[in-house]
């Protein structure tokens, strides 16, 4: 779904679109909508007009921790359910509009197919072991991911606007490589299985830049539910700081 809406999952424009939306159909997710918010963020990440910014400068402390808690135990469902399917509708055009009415209305027509099938087949069992438990560990790595990716990263340039989290073989995997987040958001149409090898060739830019990158999720997520989002690096304080020296 990811690769489809930044053209590199096919080189023919009519393969990325209808194939990413048969991946967004388990997910639940209209590529159209997906798209709506998902370029404007490359496009504007970590300002006022970045549709995925959800702290807004001058957020108090503490409501800024309370969302952050909020996110990490249901970010994902949020991401799906309310994030992508209304901003999505908010900020796209009438043709895009049009686009996530039909895909939605097909979604969930198959969703319910399914789970009319299943019901009177007499074996949900086979909805919840191969549908719905899978969605929730999905939905666990997108609360992950989500909350590592931009906060406390300072939006002055591609190289410091996000992080990278090199963890493990078996995260990147799982994670389709978007776990290298500095270098996707550096070359934004570069295939996943190019980024671990492109973050290779960064590593030297990437101490004078004072880019954003971790080993560890564990790590990270320990330092940020202590510290908060609006920890040490954030773009809010800069600004702040900023305007206080201004004076």
């Amino acid at each position: 779904l990811h690769e489809s809406v930044h053209k590199t999952l096919f080189k023919s424009a009519f393969l990325n679109r209808w194939v990413g939306f048969l991946c967004g159909v388990p997910a639940l997710i209209s590529v159209a909508g997906y798209r709506a918010v998902h370029l404007p963020h490359h496009a504007h990440t970590r300002t006022p007009e970045d549709p995925d910014e959800m702290l807004i400068e001058g957020t108090p402390s503490w409501l800024a921790r309370s969302g952050l808690y909020l996110w990490l135990i249901g970010g994902g469902p949020y991401y799906v359910f309310l994030h992508v399917p209304i901003k999505g509708f908010m900020i796209t055009d009438a043709k895009t509009r049009r686009e996530m009415i039909v895909e939605y209305a097909l979604i969930y027509a198959v969703l319910a197919g399914v789970i009319y099938a299943a019901y009177s087949a007499g074996r949900m069992d086979l909805f919840i072991d191969l549908w719905l438990i899978p969605a929730i560990v999905a939905l666990v790595l997108v609360n992950l991911r989500g909350a590592s990716e931009h906060i406390m990263c300072v939006a002055s340039d591609d190289l410091t606007d996000s992080r990278t989290v090199t963890s493990n073989r078996m995260i990147s995997f799982a994670m389709n490589n978007l776990n290298y987040h500095v270098e996707h958001h550096l070359v934004p149409r570069m295939p996943w299985y190019n980024l671990r090898r492109f973050h290779a060739i960064m590593l030297d830019e990437y101490g004078p830049a004072k880019a954003h990158i971790r080993k560890s999720y564990v790590s990270f997520l320990a330092e940020l539910i202590i510290k908060g989002p609006l920890g040490e690096e954030t773009w809010h304080l800069d600004r702040a700081a900023d305007a206080a020296s201004s004076e």
